[in-house]
């Protein structure tokens, strides 16, 4: 078994440059059950910031994914490295933000946003 780590891309609104940002959604990620608590999880989401970077240059990147409430480990991970559970203004934005997985497991939102590499010089 292997960490494994897929992303997607949505930068096509922001291929000429024209926008503030490019996003990239992590689809999952997972590391095998005998492999946990190693530091593969940090270093896989590490790996995928720089790929942001890269991809996004010289524009800010926004990551987004979607994690599941019961899974406080991940939860712990993803807050560890700075990623926030979107803040919805009102009661029906929290709903929007709350997704049911196609399993009917409640999972929340969180993003990140990277910003561009010369402006944290």
């Amino acid at each position: 078994r292997r960490a494994a780590a897929r992303s997607t891309t949505d930068d096509d609104a922001n291929s000429a440059g024209d926008g503030p940002t490019t996003e990239v959604y992590i689809a999952g990620l997972e590391v095998a059950r005998e492999l946990r608590r190693r530091g593969l999880a940090g270093w896989l989401l590490q790996e995928l910031e720089a790929y942001a970077r890269q991809r996004s240059a010289p524009r800010a990147a926004l990551l987004s994914l979607s994690v599941q409430w019961a899974n406080r480990p991940a939860l712990a991970l993803y807050r560890r490295y700075g990623y926030e559970q979107e803040r919805p203004e009102d009661a029906m934005g929290w709903f929007r933000s709350t997704v049911l997985s196609p399993g009917g497991v409640l999972s929340c939102h969180m993003t990140k946003l990277l910003k561009p590499w010369e402006e944290e010089r």
